[in-house]
């Protein structure tokens, strides 16, 4: 990651002193976000359950990439949403690089930071007003074409050299036989834990994290629909639980860390769950 190629050799010591840095822009991040959304009393509510998750603080003390992914993808996502929901053209900007540095942190960044970047895209496009009636649409549509060009490349490679474009191919039938023990796996995690792969002094597991972003999902879930930036949200988060579910199909053993891809998706999720939760 970057923090090793700063510090030029594989000194985990010195890199852990960013990872609370890290932890700290993610709280920020989803307080102003939740803030400008559902208000004062949700912002620190959702801040408070987010910086209580046994995991986000395990992963603030080590050295590993999940926690700088999961916070570059959330800034990637408020700032698309706000640019979905008619702000300016640098909130797209400000997102676009946030995606980008989320590509540059892990290559789990560049698959689901361009599939947010393609999502957010498509909804611009299907969005009412029509998109002709929209100012600056062509530009910034096709800043984002660009970038997707980009990200593609790597992504390309990345799926050559682990060889999964074969495996991409028979995942309909690798679901038949898979799918149902794929999932138990991904619901068991998200609603009690248990799995500590990077063996954290808290013993892991996401708290009751999931468990209110689900229910504020639920109980928003027609608003949110009728809501194109609310609608990029849900489905980002959509999104990326079916790409973990397609990596446990394809490669059964990442079931042992599947709390740290689980982690890269939790802050986004949180953010959604919070959109309408008025107290």
């Amino acid at each position: 990651t970057w923090g090793y190629l700063a510090w030029g050799s594989l000194a985990e010591r010195p890199v852990r002193l960013l990872l609370p840095l890290w932890y700290a822009a993610g709280c920020t991040i989803l307080w102003g976000a939740v803030r400008s959304q559902a208000g004062e009393r949700a912002a620190i509510m959702a801040t408070l359950l987010l910086a209580t998750t046994p995991l986000l603080l395990d992963h603030a003390t080590i050295g590993n990439a999940d926690l700088p992914l999961g916070v570059a993808l959330l800034a990637g996502a408020v700032g698309l949403q706000h640019w979905l929901h008619g702000g300016s053209r640098r909130r797209l900007i400000a997102g676009m690089l946030a995606i980008l540095i989320a590509g540059g942190i892990k290559v789990d960044g560049l698959y689901l930071g361009g599939g947010m970047l393609l999502l957010a895209a498509a909804l611009r496009l299907l969005m009412h007003p029509p998109p002709a009636a929209q100012p600056g649409r062509r530009t910034s549509i096709g800043a984002i074409i660009l970038l997707l060009a980009i990200v593609a490349i790597p992504i390309a490679g990345s799926l050559t050299q682990r060889q999964l474009l074969p495996s991409l191919a028979t995942l309909p039938q690798i679901w038949l036989w898979g799918g149902p023990a794929a999932l138990r796996e991904i619901a068991a995690e998200l609603l009690v834990g248990g799995h500590n792969s990077a063996r954290g002094l808290h013993g892991g597991g996401f708290g009751i994290l999931w468990l209110v972003a689900f229910g504020g999902i639920l109980l928003g879930l027609r608003r949110m629909w009728h809501d194109c930036s609310a609608r990029f949200l849900l489905l980002s988060i959509i999104g990326g639980l079916a790409a973990y579910t397609g990596l446990l199909l394809i490669h059964p053993a990442s079931a042992t860390s599947i709390e740290r891809y689980l982690l890269h998706i939790a802050p986004t999720a949180l953010l959604a769950g919070m959109l309408y939760w008025k107290p």
